[in-house]
């Protein structure tokens, strides 16, 4: 904490935890090094880096705060191309780091190489899964930090013909309980056996059929991807790799916790938590047995999502959102093209199901499909709802009384503004 601090107190060494860069241990530094082109601020005027296939490129540039981001077009790529990005601040800069496609939607997404190692520099090592006529690296503040300053970017392109590795996945939705669940660094979470009765008196006895209507939701959100779906009630042993949300438990803050936003599905077994019992803020809106199950629904996929490479958008009728209010999460989500939150990156977009299908593998045209179908019905709905005496409008409440996400990449985003966002 000492170094993260003394960078923001405006020390002029490069901050990053000693970790060696890259590009000298690797032999690919630069001949020489640029400087920023000005105004680079979106993708439309973004900088061309002039950057040759295997010739690495170096150039100092600089943000001036929260608000200030360079984009730099790096040229074409193919698939199997591997590139590679290393920011490296100074002047007190945290700089966070984004790849994107020639559509402007989020390929790859780094904030720190490891914060818990103390390691704050932005790293990236992609494997380019497709072709994109232009290839953008952006860099600005890390979220939260206010930071500004200088920094030397280096970038790569390396015609590997890399391998491209789909991962695909089974969940296991536990309803049984669990003695410990520990991860990020928080403390074990005990999680009893799950009870709808412990949401709401209205539920009680109701369990299975609440466990049921989950079941299929997640399914429905996830249909044409290569990720199968199962719950501790089937009486059918999960596969050693499978992933587990467990379902239970109060958190006071919280509706979910991820263990990460793990990119392209590196580590088959990971866990998340939905907390069931924090549901019961929901009673206020007098919701439906449906309703519930689509509460508990959107935020196991919201939670699933970041166990499969997914980051925040900000687009209520999008899994992946963080502004809907609790009633609006009472209503169908689905995977999107939307906006990024500003607590993932400044600008962009995120194309969750071309995400998802490149990462697990499974039927790209049918998900996109069925994600359009999902979400022509929700905002129809959601329409319809607007003029109809039977909802309540002035009876709800904000979403950002709570988290859904608390994995190691948010939670080093919390730590980082406590200390050093004033």
């Amino acid at each position: 904490m000492q170094l993260l601090c003394a960078a923001c107190n405006g020390q002029n060494d490069f901050i990053g935890g000693g970790s060696a860069s890259f590009f000298t241990t690797a032999g690919l530094q630069s001949a020489s090094i640029s400087s920023e082109t000005e105004g680079n601020d979106s993708f439309d005027r973004a900088a061309n880096l002039n950057l040759d296939v295997n010739e690495p490129v170096s150039l100092v540039g600089s943000i001036g705060g929260s608000g200030d981001v360079d984009v730099y077009d790096i040229g074409p790529v193919i698939a199997g191309d591997r590139i590679v990005v290393e920011v490296l601040g100074s002047g007190g800069l945290d700089a966070i780091a984004a790849l994107f496609d020639d559509a402007e939607n989020l390929f790859y997404l780094n904030d720190d190489r490891n914060y818990f190692a103390r390691q704050l520099n932005p790293y990236i090592e992609f494997v380019s899964r497709r072709a994109s006529d232009h290839c953008y690296v952006a860099v600005a503040s890390s979220p939260g930090t206010q930071s500004h300053g200088d920094y030397i970017l280096h970038a790569v392109v390396m015609d590997e013909g890399a391998e491209i590795e789909v991962r695909p996945q089974t969940v296991l939705l536990n309803f049984d309980g669990a003695d410990s669940v520990e991860f990020g660094g928080r403390p074990a979470v005990m999680i009893p056996r799950f009870d709808a009765g412990d949401i709401s008196e209205r539920l009680s006895g109701m369990s299975d059929e609440l466990i049921a209507l989950i079941l299929e939701m997640v399914r429905e959100d996830y249909v044409g991807l290569d990720v199968s779906f199962m719950t501790s009630r089937d009486g059918i042993d999960p596969p050693a790799d499978a992933t587990v949300l467990h379902f239970g438990a109060y958190d006071r803050a919280l509706l979910g916790i991820a263990e990460n936003v793990d990119e392209f599905n590196e580590r088959r077994v990971q866990e998340a938590i939905v907390f069931t019992d924090t549901f019961a803020v929901f009673n206020v809106l007098q919701p439906s047995m449906e309703q519930y199950a689509q509460s508990l629904a959107n935020v196991a996929s919201h939670e699933a999502g970041h166990l499969l490479g997914l980051v925040h958008t900000s687009d209520r009728y999008g899994v992946m959102d963080v502004t809907a209010t609790l009633r609006q999460l009472t209503r169908n989500q689905a995977f999107s093209r939307s906006n990024l939150e500003r607590s993932s990156f400044p600008i962009g977009f995120q194309d969750s199901v071309q995400s998802l299908a490149e990462a697990i593998g499974g039927d790209s045209v049918l998900a996109q499909a069925a994600s359009l179908a999902q979400l022509d019905q929700a905002k129809a709905r959601s329409f319809s709802e607007a003029f109809s005496a039977s909802v309540r409008s002035d009876v709800d409440l904000p979403r950002s009384m709570f988290s859904v996400c608390m994995c190691n990449r948010c939670e080093a985003g919390k730590l980082k503004q406590a200390h050093c966002g004033e």
